[in-house]
């Protein structure tokens, strides 16, 4: 399963990862399902940090979750001086 753009907008998270789990299963979706987070979780929406967090908790209980950080993630990290530097 891959996830992409939450962009900020808990509630549609929330319902898509609702739908995701009458259609594969609870268990079956958290420990038997690779789950590919695409990044883009900053920008736009109402409910950033609200999303940030509860992608945190998804993080401790997927078994086979992957989080990647995608262009609007670098751009608010290098906004907040937070981009690991390559050693030189």
């Amino acid at each position: 399963v891959c996830i992409s753009d939450l962009h900020g907008n808990l509630h549609e998270a929330q319902a898509l990862w609702t739908i995701l789990e009458s259609r594969i299963g609870a268990e079956e979706l958290k420990n038997n399902t690779a789950v590919v987070f695409l990044g883009d979780y900053v920008d736009r929406g109402p409910s950033t940090n609200d999303l940030l967090d509860w992608l945190i908790e998804k993080k401790k209980c997927l078994q086979h979750g992957i989080f990647l950080a995608g262009n609007h993630d670098f751009g608010m990290a290098s906004f907040l001086d937070c981009v690991p530097r390559t050693p030189t």
